[in-house]
């Protein structure tokens, strides 16, 4: 008999079995649906005589009925060795969502090299396989998902918007009078009236909804650490107390301002004081700062140049004369003064009188612009 099986493969027929041909895997319940369904099958040869013994025996899911055409769904469709006992084989086939996904499928066996026909239309039993996950259970109440389509649970497209066709052209549609709504607004990226939501792109809230201006009342304060690219105004119409504050309990700054071009930190007031200073007043030093030192030399009338970029023509220079100047020199010179300015470049210190000086007069400055 075996010998006849492998001279003739055409002589091998397989009947199924009427009952429990396609089953599930049971599990506990409390386990995943296995993504698996066991097949069973009768291998006889030609005489009608139950086949034992093992055999390379192939199983593929198609969407076709025909032998020959469709694609091969399943991924474990490679040839097999399956044991046979008494004409009774059983098999696993690979069960998931994307090959039973809802509409018909076909079972081919191959024996061998031997395709056997006809396919086998699979039933109804090996869907069971999609109720495992709710979320991706292919109806609801017998109405499918879908973009569009008669009978169908609609879906929005890959734009995130319900398509054309599903929309009514007459008639209206009322919404429950809050259904959409948060506190009694509907979300939206930009408009009036709305709570703002980022938008699909950045994920970031629209610069529309964000106010150029913030107020806060004289009973507010704001706090903490304060970033913007833009321009921040306090101000209030009676108050005794200071509009902004700046308090640093280590060794840091309270209050600081820089501008590339413009005024770092600017103090005004029409009637009282702009600039209330408890504590000393440091000004930094160097050829980009507004106060610095230089020396009159020995013998010479100027200090020569002093490099400094902060310097106008409508600068107000403030100099003192250092603690290193005789009483002589300052009796004999007279004293200093600022006899040249090269506008953002320079300015140059003199003895008042022209002189040379009768000892070495070192001074500090201070530019205010």
């Amino acid at each position: 008999m075996k010998k006849n099986i492998r001279s003739n493969t055409k002589n091998i027929i397989y009947t199924l079995l009427v009952i429990g041909i396609w089953s599930l895997v049971i599990c506990a319940p409390a386990a995943a649906v296995p993504q698996y369904i066991n097949y069973q099958g009768v291998l006889k040869d030609a005489a009608g005589n139950l086949q034992t013994g093992t055999y390379s025996m192939a199983f593929k899911i198609y969407g076709a009925a025909a032998i020959g055409t469709g694609t091969v769904l399943n991924s474990d469709s490679a040839a097999r060795s399956v044991s046979v006992s008494s004409g009774i084989y059983n098999v696993s086939i690979e069960a998931t969502n994307s090959v039973f996904n809802g509409t018909d499928r076909w079972l081919e066996v191959t024996v061998g090299s031997e395709v056997l026909s006809p396919r086998l239309k699979v039933q109804s039993s090996a869907y069971a396989i999609t109720s495992g996950n709710a979320v991706t259970a292919e109806t609801i109440s017998n109405y499918r998902v879908g973009v569009s389509g008669a009978g169908i649970v609609p879906t929005t497209d890959a734009t995130g918007l319900l398509s054309s066709s599903v929309i009514p052209v007459t008639g209206s549609v009322t919404l429950s009078a809050n259904s959409l709504k948060l506190g009694g607004y509907l979300p939206g990226v930009s408009g009036v009236g709305i709570v703002p939501t980022t938008d699909a792109t950045t994920g970031k809230l629209a610069t529309s909804v964000i106010p150029t201006t913030i107020t806060v009342s004289t009973a507010d304060s704001i706090s903490g650490n304060i970033s913007t690219t833009g321009t921040i105004t306090a101000s209030a119409t009676a108050n005794t107390s200071a509009i902004v504050t700046g308090l640093n309990a280590g060794a840091g700054t309270g209050v600081y301002g820089k501008s590339n071009t413009g005024t770092g930190v600017s103090a005004e007031s029409t009637s009282g004081v702009a600039l209330d200073i408890v504590g000393k007043i440091r000004a930094r030093t160097g050829t980009g700062f507004c106060a610095g030192t230089g020396t009159i030399a020995l013998g010479d009338a100027t200090s020569g140049s002093i490099a400094n970029t902060a310097i106008t023509t409508s600068s107000v220079i403030l100099l003192t004369v250092g603690h290193g100047a005789t009483t002589a020199a300052l009796n004999t010179n007279g004293g200093i003064r600022v006899s040249t300015i090269t506008n953002g470049t320079s300015f140059v210190v003199a003895t008042m009188d022209g002189n040379g000086a009768s000892a070495a007069i070192p001074f500090s400055y201070l530019i205010i612009n």
